[in-house]
């Protein structure tokens, strides 16, 4: 029971926060514009904006939303960890340029690019967290609601018998 919970305290808040991610990149706000402009800007490449931005928004909001099916969840969790991680190379790539302070205490004056990549780099934990926790698939909740048969688990190591 304590999984299940756990599951979707986690499942939840991610979701609005991708949510909320995905409505700036689909509404034209101005701090999701300023990023894929600068790639435009920096790369001469102008795909990045306003497609790419599109294209962002559209997976994490769809992610989002699959994150609220547990059948759905590690699907979900597994393209949003794809998409997180090139999002954060290319916060690291030299077109964006984000430097990363060394110490976490965040002013009035720190670089806001900074505070995004240090929350995309939380947001990847969190998401590992539902990608690699063998118990949270939805194998094991099905199995803990049948708890009263007594077929073998696929999952258990070694092999009752």
């Amino acid at each position: 029971m304590i999984r299940i919970i756990l599951s979707w305290a986690i499942a939840i808040p991610l979701a609005a926060w991708l949510l909320f991610a995905a409505a700036e990149k689909l509404t034209d706000a101005e701090s999701a514009r300023a990023v894929f402009e600068t790639l435009n800007a920096r790369t001469g490449i102008t795909i990045f904006d306003p497609m790419m931005r599109f294209y962002v928004g559209v997976i994490e909001g769809l992610g989002a939303l699959l994150l609220l099916f547990p059948a759905s969840r590690r699907f979900a969790a597994t393209v949003l960890m794809a998409l997180l991680v090139v999002v954060v190379g290319v916060h690291f790539s030299p077109f964006l340029g984000t430097e990363v302070p060394l110490t976490l205490e965040w002013d009035a004056g720190s670089d806001a690019q900074a505070r995004l990549l240090a929350s995309l780099i939380g947001l990847m934990a969190v998401m590992l967290l539902l990608l690699v926790h063998p118990k949270w698939s939805v194998a094991s909740v099905r199995d803990d609601a049948d708890a009263g048969t007594e077929a073998p688990r696929a999952d258990t190591f070694p092999p009752p018998g």
